[in-house]
């Protein structure tokens, strides 16, 4: 960017240097070439961190959401059957539904971990710095600041949304089972109650060993994010 002066007659025009995240210190970044290359590395970082960050989000949810048509496929199938095989055939389909599950929480375990501490760490920080706007001065960023806000609860719900949704659909399975007809079949009585002690644990998706994706950790996530919040204000002193 330039920005043009005029003193008397004469003209000049500065160049104004903008980073988007801000300068370093330790690193003149007042000429060339040094300030085309941090500003190339930080829009193309940030760009790939965007895609990679979405990719991942979405793959995670696409994961469960396939997990959750399959477990509404086995209640579905539990209540029609008929023969044994089809018992036996639903029996396996929840065992490999159970390892799919297990396997995708330990795969994400970290990541959501990280992810839910980002949320309530940006949701706290968007809080202070919107407290700290004087009245009657306008902020031009404070659009932008409530979009991201809006996108950050909503992340987190559909997150929260989507455990809760296969927690729900595994606990299920235990009444599909003692709904479906096993006394009519002798046979079918072990198998039935085996389905049933192994579905009466419902799947919980885990955010590392602090977190249950779920509606209660929304809530809590908000409560501890208002906590933080209020720490910060009051560290920040009094407003005069």
């Amino acid at each position: 960017e330039y920005m043009g002066t005029q003193t008397g007659s004469h003209s000049c025009c500065r160049r104004v240097y903008f980073l988007p995240f801000g300068e370093w210190s330790f690193l003149n970044t007042s000429s060339s070439p040094a300030y085309e290359l941090l500003y190339t590395v930080w829009a193309t970082g940030s760009v790939t961190h965007g895609w990679i960050h979405a990719s991942c989000d979405c793959l995670y949810l696409h994961v469960i959401t396939f997990i959750c048509s399959h477990f509404e496929f086995l209640i579905a199938t539990l209540s029609l059957a008929k023969q044994y095989s089809e018992l036996a055939a639903c029996i396996r389909h929840h065992e490999h539904l159970l390892s799919a599950a297990k396997d995708l929480n330990a795969v994400f375990s970290a990541v959501m971990f990280m992810q839910l501490f980002n949320t309530m760490f940006a949701l706290c920080t968007f809080a202070f710095d919107v407290s700290t706007i004087e009245p009657g001065r306008s902020d031009s960023g404070l659009s932008s600041k409530v979009g991201f806000f809006a996108a950050t609860i909503f992340q987190l719900y559909i997150y929260c949304r989507a455990g809760s949704r296969l927690t729900e659909l595994s606990g299920r399975v235990a009444d599909a089972g003692y709904e479906s007809h096993w006394m009519e079949n002798v046979c079918w009585r072990r198998p039935v109650q085996l389905l049933i002690m192994r579905a009466q644990k419902p799947l919980k998706l885990t955010g590392g060993p602090f977190y249950v994706i779920s509606y209660e950790t929304l809530l809590a996530h908000l409560q501890l994010s208002f906590s933080y919040f209020t720490v910060l204000k009051n560290m920040n002193g009094p407003e005069d």
